[in-house]
């Protein structure tokens, strides 16, 4: 089904991308091609050749090269292809069989030809006109070996025809050769921007598939993965892993109150608080809501988890500007480590969990440690900050 490229600049009458281009070069060729002709029949003409086999080759040739444009013209692109190439083959043919035939000079446009086919059609003609090629230069070649097939030599033809003849066919042939390199240019350029594009909308879709469409925070899954991947790493090193389960306090009277728009704006100051309050190699989730984890990673001293929980409960304590005005809210954060609480992801966040809602009981605005076997003993709660 043919489909009709939008704002191309030219009516292509319904024609596919690939038909319009196809038709382009078609157009193109085929008036290079009839300009050659008839300046080679003006020269005949104004030097007084006589009109013999080689200028009827030539007219005909003329003829059915300028009905190929018209055709194109009215994008009848195969019949226009097959017209163009079948009729310089055979006037191409006609001229060497007539004349020289292995010397002469119109078998140098046999290249050319091959090169306009796989331009202008698809590749069974060029391979069609390949064969064909070869089968009857294998056949005059053995005509004239043979001695069938007696070269005729045109007293009238001159030095000047045949380098005027030789100039118009390398110039041809050179300028299809620019254009199969041009178009194969624009056709790796192409790719490699279809792979760039397809490359890029991938790694956006990675993206939005690891990450909160809010906050940009690695979503509950990203978090989780590089969470359990700074276990493994610090089970290889002896160190530890403190999880830390942020829960926002009094969160929905700040949406209630002021609407969610301010909320998502909430949320995301939150979320670059949160960022701002650890190192870069820590990790800062959001598991939905306004519940946030953070992975301090590669503990060795137990006093930097105290501190990031302050520094965390401090920094959400600063107001948020809405009308002119300060919105303040703080958190509460429940503590699990490993390996010393759990030995895997689900069970610290289990007991860091439990140990956040221990945190809202005990006033909220603070934080606290849990144990393995969390029977509402805590290690450590936190002065509530005021």
């Amino acid at each position: 089904m043919r489909t009709t490229i939008p704002g191309d600049g030219s009516d292509s009458g319904g024609l596919s991308e690939a038909d319009s281009f196809r038709a382009r070069r078609l157009k193109q060729i085929a008036s290079f091609t009839a300009l050659a002709l008839a300046a080679r029949l003006v020269v005949n003409m104004a030097i007084g050749s006589p009109f013999n086999a080689t200028q009827i080759e030539l007219t005909a040739g003329l003829g059915l090269v300028l009905l190929s444009l018209w055709l194109a013209r009215r994008n009848a692109l195969d019949n226009a292809g097959l017209l163009l190439l079948a009729s310089l083959s055979a006037m191409a043919g006609a001229l060497v069989w007539s004349n020289e035939g292995m010397y002469d000079t119109a078998l140098l446009a046999f290249p050319g030809l091959l090169i306009f086919c796989g331009l202008l059609l698809p590749l069974r003609y060029f391979y069609g006109l390949l064969a064909l090629m070869l089968g009857f230069i294998f056949i005059l070649g053995w005509r004239t070996m043979a001695g069938i097939h007696v070269p005729v030599v045109d007293p009238s033809y001159t030095q000047n025809q045949r380098t005027l003849d030789l100039l118009l066919i390398l110039a041809l042939s050179g300028l299809c050769v620019q254009m199969m390199i041009s178009d194969l240019h624009k056709a790796l350029h192409k790719s490699q921007q279809s792979r760039q594009e397809l490359e890029q909308s991938q790694a956006n879709l990675t993206y939005m598939a690891q990450h909160d469409a809010l906050t940009g925070l690695p979503n509950r899954r990203m978090g989780r993965d590089r969470i359990s991947q700074a276990m493994q790493h610090a089970r290889r090193r002896g160190s530890h892993v403190a999880v830390l389960f942020v829960d926002l306090d009094n969160f929905k009277s700040i949406n209630d109150v002021y609407g969610h728009d301010f909320g998502d704006k909430f949320l995301k100051s939150v979320a670059e608080r949160l960022l701002a309050a650890v190192r870069e190699a820590d990790i800062v989730s959001r598991q939905g809501g306004d519940e946030f984890v953070i992975g301090i990673t590669d503990v060795v001293d137990s006093k930097v988890i105290p501190a990031v929980a302050l520094k965390v409960l401090s920094l959400l304590r600063e107001p948020v500007s809405f009308d002119g005005q300060g919105v303040f809210a703080s958190c509460s954060i429940g503590i699990a480590i490993f390996p010393d609480d759990g030995d895997n992801f689900d069970a610290l966040m289990q007991l860091a969990d439990q140990a956040m809602y221990q945190a809202k009981k005990s006033g909220r605005n603070t934080y606290c440690f849990s144990t393995p076997q969390q029977s509402d003993t805590l290690d450590l709660v936190a002065p509530e900050i005021s």
